[in-house]
């Protein structure tokens, strides 16, 4: 989620930015739901804690489907590692 706010995090496709960004987002709120269900699932009410749980696999599939969208689209990988620096530097005069 880091790469987005450097330097070579800025030559990626805003499309893949947002989805980064919106799928390291949305693991730390599943994380902090999932910590309050195994923490303090006994003190909450029985219909919170269902639809606490429910909300955590939602927000599970949702980051699974993106990560994947982002796999099969290039966002991870091999368009972020091989940019060209054609697009960036000027070429030098000969």
């Amino acid at each position: 989620m880091a790469s987005i706010f450097t330097k070579k995090g800025r030559l990626i496709p805003q499309w893949s930015r947002i989805g980064r960004a919106l799928s390291g987002s949305l693991t730390i709120l599943m994380g902090l739901i999932g910590y309050l269900l195994i923490f303090w699932g006994k003190l909450l009410p029985r219909i919170v804690h269902f639809l606490l749980g429910r909300l955590d696999l939602l927000l599970g599939g949702a980051v699974l489907g993106l990560i994947i969208f982002l796999f099969l689209s290039g966002g991870f990988g091999a368009s972020s590692s091989k940019r060209k620096t054609d697009d960036i530097l000027p070429k030098p005069q000969t």
